[in-house]
């Protein structure tokens, strides 16, 4: 067993619960999180044109920003890690995010302001969203970790569902004013499941102790080539994220397009509980294999989509292939790291994932107006089928 298993094994056994109050708790923080996170950036564009009367360029920086914003929060996030417990940051910054999210009522002052506050929200996410799971990763029974961080990233899925169903009341005309009400609501319930949540005894002060002693890194070197599969999986994955309801209009399937996503998070909820214990038993590489396949196969499909079942059948590709490598990827990543911060790992692991998602659809953007999105697709098709060969030389 390696340092970090290890690591995870003191004090615990195999039958150790998952599902302890603290579990759930963190569970439900990082779940509001991701409904917040969603519901803005499926919207925030929109809201920026119908608003200020911006061209789609500009209004497209509401996304980019908060995504850089989430990159610096993460690296952050490390560096705080050597003056205060993760608890004591996570509850700083969700603090920041509620203050962040009741600036979006402050609509009078102009694009610039909100450029400004996604940046700032974006930075407020990217700590919580790293503090959140490493504190519930730090919670896992040893034996229990892929099986453990699975459930908990249900918390992930449900997130990717409600969040983008949510942003429908745009269009049957419900208030911008009401989205972010409910967003505040959610960000305050986060703060105060926070502020009620204990860290286990064992837990307490070891981060810190660990990396006072040197200089805190701002990635976990130990995990960079292996997380580095995931960059490129986000950044095929993001052509779907930005990109499969302009191809859904275009096909004239484009009232199909949303529910790829519930599609996504249902096949999800049913396969993460299984793929975790899979990998507690016979390793993360028997799930990673056939997970990164999916996802160049399922590419495949939506680049020929000519009808809704095939469309929608994208959905099911995509969380047997991203959904998974996400859960599968960073528990492994925590398995074989030889660094004493959980969050380190975690950090490094989404900051890479962050990435892709952000640099994707600025990259393929130019592919689309080049070539169509069929043709992007198919390349991205093709990424996704030479992680394997990458992962297979990293191993």
């Amino acid at each position: 067993m390696d340092g970090r298993a290890n690591g995870h094994a003191n004090g615990r056994v195999k039958s150790s619960p998952i599902f302890t109050s603290g579990f759930v708790r963190l569970f439900a923080c990082n779940l509001f999180l991701v409904v917040i996170y969603f519901l803005l950036m499926t919207t925030m564009a929109l809201h920026a044109t119908t608003l200020y009367g911006v061209d789609s360029a500009l209004a497209g920086l509401t996304a980019s920003v908060f995504l850089v914003g989430g990159i610096a929060g993460r690296v952050v996030c490390v560096r705080l890690e050597c003056r205060f417990s993760l608890r004591q940051i996570g509850l700083a910054f969700l603090a920041l995010q509620t203050v962040a999210v009741a600036l979006y009522f402050m609509e009078f002052v102009g694009i610039s302001f909100l450029l400004a506050v996604r940046l700032l929200h974006g930075v407020a996410f990217g700590v919580a969203n790293t503090v959140v799971p490493a504190l519930a990763i730090d919670g896992l029974p040893a034996g229990r970790l892929g099986e453990g961080t699975g459930y908990f990233m249900l918390s992930n899925t449900l997130g990717i569902g409600i969040g983008p169903l949510m942003s429908v009341l745009i269009v049957v005309g419900i208030d911008y004013s009401v989205l972010f009400s409910i967003c505040l609501v959610l960000s305050a319930l986060s703060l105060v499941l926070l502020r009620t949540y204990r860290e286990p005894a064992a837990a307490k002060g070891r981060p810190i102790a660990s990396i006072r002693a040197r200089k805190a890194p701002i990635v976990d070197s130990s995990t960079v080539k292996f997380s580095f599969f995931m960059f490129l999986i986000a950044f095929a994955y993001s052509s779907i994220n930005a990109f499969v309801e302009s191809y859904a209009d275009e096909l004239g399937l484009g009232l199909f397009a949303p529910f790829v996503f519930l599609v996504y998070a249902a096949v999800l909820l049913l396969i993460r509980p299984v793929t975790g214990k899979l990998m507690d038993r016979y390793g993360e590489d028997v799930i990673l294999y056939p997970s990164i396949a999916s996802m160049g196969a399922g590419l495949i499909l939506v680049a020929f989509a000519r009808d809704p079942l095939s469309l929608l059948a994208c959905g099911v590709f995509m969380a047997t292939g991203f959904g998974t490598c996400m859960s599968v990827g960073q528990a492994a990543a925590v398995k074989i790291s030889t660094s004493s911060s959980t969050s380190l790992t975690v950090s490094t692991f989404f900051i890479l994932c962050d990435a892709g998602c952000g640099i994707g659809p600025f990259v393929l953007g130019f592919l689309v107006s080049g070539c169509g999105y069929e043709a992007m697709y198919v390349a991205c098709a093709l990424i996704a089928f030479a992680t394997t060969i990458y992962y297979r030389l990293i191993r």
